[in-house]
């Protein structure tokens, strides 16, 4: 009777540990995620450190100093822009401009009233003065502000511009007196930029 030999079997080898960051997919893995975190607050640093600082277009760049464009507050001094500015409200909502120029000469011809919201340049407002004759403008306005909003105020031709006033509230802008020759155009502290035609004489 024949026996049968079964086959040798060699008792298996236990697995060698291999390291999680020998592998090419663990730094694949964990690599991507680190490196945008790492780039992100380098990012921030530079947007914190190196912002660029808000400059008005009404700008004359001299070198490398900034100083303000005053030409056109400077025509308004040669013409002897002068005069007084006044505001009223109606029942229905309407706001009415008169302006009274002393008469120094034909050359001065307002052509709007500037009305430079605070905050939010999309709420400014230009207001085209009509001539009444006799150095006297006029003009209306529907009112679509809230009562009680400031504003900067200036007075503009077609190549001069007289700051009026400075964060002051319509209502209040019965008769206000304006030279272009004294100093009685407040300096305007506005927390924004103001637009490229306005800029109040420093």
């Amino acid at each position: 009777m024949s026996r049968t030999e079964q086959p040798t079997t060699l008792p298996s080898q236990p697995a060698r540990p291999v390291k999680a960051f020998s592998q090419p997919l663990m730094w694949l893995v964990v690599g991507i995620p680190a490196a945008t975190v790492v780039a992100g607050l380098f990012t921030l640093w530079i947007a914190i450190h190196g912002a660029d600082t808000p400059v008005g277009s009404d700008y004359v760049k001299q070198g490398l100093s900034v100083t303000p464009d005053t030409r056109r507050e400077d025509r308004a001094r040669e013409l002897g822009v002068a005069g007084t500015l006044a505001m009223h409200t109606t029942p229905g909502n309407m706001l009415l401009v008169e302006l009274t120029l002393v008469p120094n000469g034909a050359d001065i011809k307002p052509t709007r009233l500037r009305l430079l919201h605070p905050s939010d340049p999309n709420n400014d407002l230009a207001i085209h003065m009509l001539p009444a004759g006799d150095g006297h403008w006029h003009a209306r306005q529907p009112i679509t502000w809230a009562p009680g909003t400031r504003w900067h105020i200036a007075l503009e031709g077609e190549d001069w511009r007289l700051p009026i006033a400075g964060l002051q509230t319509l209502e209040s802008l019965r008769a206000q007196p304006f030279d272009a020759n004294k100093s009685t155009a407040p300096v305007l502290q506005a927390p924004r930029t103001l637009p490229a035609d306005f800029r109040p004489k420093q």
